[in-house]
């Protein structure tokens, strides 16, 4: 009739966290990625294990988007390298693959060209690389040669380049070479001038009282000029 009583059933809701993707692909180069998370539990996330440093979260944006952004440094090595982010809550867990896709072997000079003075000197050879290379020194320059007393790193190489007694100038190239693929190199050029000289036969000439003309053979590889100290 006109009595009436209300229950109110209430149930719970299903516990549930959902990731879109459980893998992601990512350039050599790095860069920043999301990843969408649906949950109606609170959560939190792990990354990866210790030691993985080239992967952090970008904790601009918050977790009340759902979407957790991280960020992925360049990949300076050839081989594809992974992590994994574990994000939980409650009792729930997912997890998400990273993969990063390693950076083509390069070989690169600091510095691609010397020159060298006739003294000669010692040079530092800095480099980048993320491949295994070998040195092909050159064979028709004697005069250049490993400092192999000073200490050096895998990518620092020392040369001394041995002085110049010749009037010409001169020069060789250095080739730093993957010793799989001889496509992935770069080049040294060592240039070393000419020992710069001007020479005559003698430095003192006697000439009659009488005067008269004067004339001497100059050997010299530069440019001159002659001035005279009287009129």
């Amino acid at each position: 009739g006109s009595t009436k009583k209300t229950i109110t059933p209430t149930q719970k809701q299903k516990d549930a966290l959902l990731i879109t993707s459980q893998k992601m692909e990512l350039e050599a180069k790095g860069g920043e990625f999301d990843i969408k998370v649906q949950a109606n539990v609170s959560f939190s996330y792990e990354i990866g294990a210790d030691g993985q440093s080239w992967l952090s979260a970008v904790t601009t944006r918050g977790l009340t988007t759902s979407t957790l952004r991280f960020t992925a440094t360049a990949n300076e090595d050839t081989e594809t390298r992974q992590a994994v982010i574990t994000i939980k809550g409650g009792d729930f867990s997912e997890e998400v693959t990273v993969y990063q896709a390693g950076s083509d072997p390069a070989i690169v000079l600091s510095q691609k060209d010397y020159t060298v003075t006739s003294a000669g000197k010692t040079i530092t050879v800095e480099l980048k690389s993320n491949t295994m290379y070998k040195v092909v020194m050159p064979s028709d320059a004697p005069w250049i040669s490993e400092a192999t007393t000073r200490s050096f790193s895998a990518y620092t190489h020392y040369y001394t380049i041995a002085p110049n007694d010749t009037y010409n100038a001169r020069s060789a190239e250095i080739v730093f070479v993957d010793g799989n693929n001889p496509a992935v190199a770069d080049t040294l050029t060592i240039t070393q001038v000419q020992l710069d000289a001007i020479l005559v036969a003698k430095n003192e000439y006697s000439v009659d009282r009488t005067g008269g003309m004067l004339s001497f053979d100059v050997n010299t590889n530069v440019d001159f000029s002659v001035t005279v100290a009287v009129d």
